[in-house]
């Protein structure tokens, strides 16, 4: 029995992308695409499995799209075997910022985000396709995909391949969340694996929407909510009385509608949690709280207490998720692997519990082991929701109360600037973006001014070469250089801002183009700091 039996991504597409025809209809005029429009083949191998001669194929784990012959999968998997093997030798000996690429040493541009930077990869390029491989997990296990230069040239996407990596990273922990490594669906069950690996992987791709502004999708973080100290300490106290209260729960996480307050999972898994509390359990409970209050108690089988009425919240248990991720065989709420200690490396299962009081969601981590088997019974539900729904009822309303004193005394004229902007502090994971994906609900823009027009397409190579020669921590003038100021031929302006390993990039479009002088530009962009990001280079 998998610990988590079904694919999170069959049921509902706008988790993780919405098909709506008419983004579809002219992808030019978008500002994100499909992420299988572009991608030409995407593969998981374990090499140990084909060494023998005559049985090469049986190193393919996962090869999409499954319509292509076999011959051609042995082809493609054996050769990216082949290159990460030749250049391992190559690059032992090589400082660690450099790269073997297409027979040629070259600085490896570093993808600064929140998750694991520690995985080896490849990147292979030829004259039809760009290539990125992971190799995971001591060099068992290799994910690999290919993006066709012509249809990225058709959907004007610009390739950059360590967006590519973070994607592919990102894809990769996902799966770990919900399954494990590779390894213990593999070491259980082949056949099992090879279908666990298409029922998450396929879907997961099919709905993957990629910006084509490469460094929206280069960073990885979480949407922070910026409280009052007071605030945060009644946040800080309620979780940890109920780590003391309740022994069971050993982690925690605290949300306020999308955006993240107060965490004690370690940071390693704090992102992909993040995105799978944002784009699936927080759905899940605001489209319960439109179902009538009976019809939502008769489903629930966390929410069965006589008291259950004289409460605000409820528990988004499998009742209510199961329109979202499909039907749990065997337990009421989710299990997933995180780890247990930052230098512990393995992943251990738990149960995640969430309660949902207006619009802030508390979620509880308790160990899915044997000994905890009795643990999660409705005595423990019970006293659990009679500890904290009047105390997050309270507390939510003393947010929303304050965020909308905020929102009253903002100048208007603040609300109408015109630009684009990515923020990103690796050490804290805040990343905030106003580029908006095309999902039903948007969890990681606090932000979003949709009448800004998109990027042209002619400034997207532009971007990120800026920012891998001048801004990117592998570049030789990084530590040279805190900002930067480029004007486009179309008159767009784009302004690149660091302090410490904090990054600002800001795209403003012509209606900056009266602005001719750097002088006069940086004025603009201290203005838009100081009256929309007052608190960018703090968080």
């Amino acid at each position: 029995m998998l610990p988590f039996p079904y694919s999170p991504f069959a049921a509902a597409q706008h988790l993780f992308g919405y098909n709506d025809p008419k983004l579809l209809k002219d992808a030019k005029k978008t500002e994100f695409v499909k992420f299988m429009d572009i991608c030409e083949h995407f593969f998981i191998s374990h090499p140990a499995s084909g060494q023998k001669e005559g049985l090469e194929l049986e190193r393919v784990m996962l090869f999409l799209p499954a319509s292509e012959t076999l011959t051609k999968q042995m082809e493609i998997t054996g050769m990216a075997e082949a290159i990460v093997n030749f250049s391992a030798n190559i690059l032992f000996n090589q400082p660690k910022d450099t790269e073997i690429k297409d027979g040629k040493q070259q600085t490896k541009p570093l993808c600064i985000n929140g998750d694991d930077e520690s995985v080896d990869f490849r990147y292979i390029s030829s004259s039809t396709s760009k290539e990125v491989v992971l190799v995971v997990e001591n060099g068992a296990f290799f994910i690999g995909v290919s993006l066709n230069r012509k249809l990225c040239k058709q959907f004007d996407y610009c390739v950059h391949l360590p967006t590519i990596r973070a994607l592919l990273e990102r894809a990769y922990n996902a799966y770990k969340l919900f399954y494990g490594s590779f390894s213990v669906v593999f070491n259980a069950d082949l056949v099992h694996f090879k279908n666990v690996l298409d029922s998450f992987f396929a879907p997961y791709l099919q709905l993957l929407r990629v910006c084509k502004t490469p460094l929206v999708d280069l960073f990885s973080g979480v949407d922070f909510l910026p409280l009052g100290s007071l605030n945060f300490l009644e946040v800080h106290c309620l979780m940890t009385n109920c780590l003391e209260e309740f022994p069971q729960i050993k982690k925690t996480i605290f949300l306020y509608q999308e955006r993240l307050i107060q965490y004690s999972v370690e940071k390693r898994d704090l992102i992909v949690l993040w995105h799978f509390l944002t784009q699936t359990i927080v759905p899940s409970a605001m489209q319960a709280e439109l179902t009538p209050e009976g019809i939502l108690n008769e489903k629930s089988t966390a929410n069965t207490s006589t008291s259950d009425s004289n409460k605000s919240g409820f528990f988004v248990d499998s009742s209510i998720i199961r329109d979202y991720l499909g039907e749990f065989s065997d337990h009421k709420f989710p299990k997933i692997f995180i780890l247990d200690g930052e230098n512990d490396d393995k992943c251990v299962e738990y149960y995640l519990i969430a309660y949902r009081v207006l619009n802030a969601t508390a979620c509880f981590f308790v160990r899915a082991d044997e000994t905890q088997n009795d643990s999660i019974n409705n005595d423990f539900l019970e006293n659990l929701s009679d500890f904290i729904d009047t105390k997050m009822s309270l507390i939510a309303s003393t947010i929303g109360e304050q965020f909308s004193n905020e929102i009253t005394a903002r100048p208007n004229s603040n609300l109408d600037i015109p630009y684009h902007f990515i923020y990103f502090n690796p050490d804290s994971l805040s990343f905030r973006k106003s580029f908006a994906a095309p999902m039903v609900m948007s969890a990681e823009n606090a932000v979003v001014n949709n009448a800004v027009q998109i990027l042209p397409s002619s400034m997207h190579r532009l971007v990120y070469e800026s920012y891998d020669k001048f801004i990117s921590e592998c570049s030789t003038t990084s530590s040279l250089i805190s900002q930067l100021y480029i004007k486009a031929d179309n008159d767009w302006w784009i302004v690149f801002k660091r302090m410490e390993r904090r990054f600002l990039a800001l795209f403003l479009p012509q209606q900056y183009s009266a602005t001719t002088t750097i002088a006069d530009i940086q004025e603009c962009v201290d203005g838009i700091i100081q009256s929309r990001f007052p608190n960018l280079f703090i968080s």
